[in-house]
This record gives C-alpha cells, sequence and structure tokens, in this order.
C-alpha cells in the first residue's frame, strides 16, 4: 500500500485487503473453539476510559496480543483480530479500529470507517467502510455489520473501538 491509500474510494481494494489480512492471520493463528485460550494479556477492553486513541499503551498491548497467539499458534477471536490489525498497519491500510462488541464477548477490525463517524453506530461508519472478522473468516461492507453479527434472539450487536490507527489524523 502507498501512503496517500483511501480506502473511501477503493472498497475493492479494501475487502481484498481484508481477506489477505484474514488468509495471513489464519495461516499463523489456530482458533481455539475447541479449547480455552487465555492469551498472556490482560483483556484490551477492560476499563479503559477515553476515546480510543487516547488510551495509554493500547497500540503495544495489541501488538503484544497478536505477537503471543502467533508464537503459540492459537488464539480466540481478540488475539486473531490482533494479528489482523497489525497485519494491515504493516501493510499500510488506514484507516483502521480495534473493535470489540460491549455487549458481547468478540473483537474484530474495521477498515476505513469515517474520521468523525460514531465508533458504537455501524450504520454510520460510511459506505466504504470494512469489517474485518477474521473468527468467521469473512471480510464485508461495515452497511451488513449489523445484519451478519446479529443473532436472531439475541440482544442487538453494540460496537467500541478500542483503538484506532489513522496515520494522516496523527501527521
Amino acid at each position: 500500500m502507498t501512503s496517500d491509500w483511501n480506502p473511501m474510494t477503493h472498497l475493492p481494494n479494501t475487502l481484498h485487503c481484508a481477506q489477505d489480512a484474514i488468509r495471513e492471520a489464519g495461516r499463523r493463528i489456530r482458533p481455539s473453539n475447541r479449547r480455552p485460550y487465555r492469551s498472556s494479556e490482560d483483556n484490551l477492553g477492560a476499563a479503559d476510559p477515553g476515546a480510543p486513541s487516547e488510551v495509554p499503551g493500547m497500540m503495544n498491548r495489541i501488538a503484544a496480543r497478536a505477537a503471543r497467539a502467533e508464537q503459540d499458534g492459537a488464539g480466540n477471536c481478540s488475539e486473531i483480530a490482533a494479528a489482523c490489525f497489525m497485519q494491515l498497519r504493516r501493510s499500510g491500510v488506514h484507516p483502521i479500529d480495534y473493535m470489540t462488541l460491549t455487549n458481547g464477548d468478540h473483537a474484530f477490525v474495521v477498515i476505513g470507517r469515517g474520521r468523525d463517524s460514531d465508533d458504537t453506530d455501524c450504520s454510520r461508519w460510511g459506505d466504504a467502510a470494512v469489517v474485518c472478522d477474521a473468527w468467521v473468516e469473512a471480510a464485508y461492507p461495515a452497511t451488513r455489520a449489523q445484519m451478519v453479527q446479529n443473532i436472531p434472539g439475541a440482544v442487538q450487536p453494540r460496537y467500541r473501538s478500542l483503538y484506532r490507527w489513522d496515520p494522516k489524523k496523527i501527521g
């Protein structure tokens, strides 16, 4: 990717980047759905105050979680999402958000969420935003997130960005 990468004008490429990150994470990390897996890291979202990019040390925590899962060769959704996040970051894809469900137990990545969009409302992330959900090995436009992640009879999913990497906003 180049430094002028803009997911807002490259939805097919963004979907392709998400699929590549999912494949790469899957090559190195196997889902731990048959046995419990506990990363040595604390829960990334536990009692973290402030806006997503203001949480101290969050980037280091995501990187450590990804590295540990790659070393172990196993992980749950949060570890696999961390690996995808790091792969996308290394590839120069931005902006990217490490997301969680606040009323569930799931983590995933969103590519291209609108800069000023409400991270808790997937219908406002923008038409070019893409969900990269390596746990279910799926990449899809974020406009479908509510439909894909909503289990019949379950509570409607609520979202939160734990960390946003956007070098254009930083510099």
